[in-house]
């Protein structure tokens, strides 16, 4: 029952160093990251952010990037269940 941007004004009011999202609507799902919700917050945060939640691909990883500013980026099923691993990620990112 709490609003995220809500609670992301108020932490940040308490002096909080960095804010980690992640959707729990797109976590484990590996159909992309909710943009519009990090998109919704980012207008707020000035501290350093973390995403997480829903990468099943490059495809994803790109498109958040194109459309928010974001400071980190934490990715988890792409790789525990072997879709990539580091070293394509690296190599196909900054090929794209």
């Amino acid at each position: 029952g709490i609003d995220p941007l809500e609670w992301v004004k108020k932490t940040q009011d308490l002096g909080i160093g960095e804010i980690f999202i992640t959707s729990i609507n797109q976590e484990g799902t590996k159909r992309g990251f909710d943009i519009k919700l990090i998109e919704r917050l980012n207008k707020y945060i000035y501290v350093p952010l973390t995403v997480s939640g829903g990468m099943g691909s490059l495809d994803h990883l790109n498109e958040l990037c194109r459309k928010v500013e974001i400071d980190a980026v934490a990715i988890a099923s792409i790789l525990h269940y072997k879709l990539s691993n580091i070293q394509k990620l690296k190599k196909d990112y900054y090929e794209s």
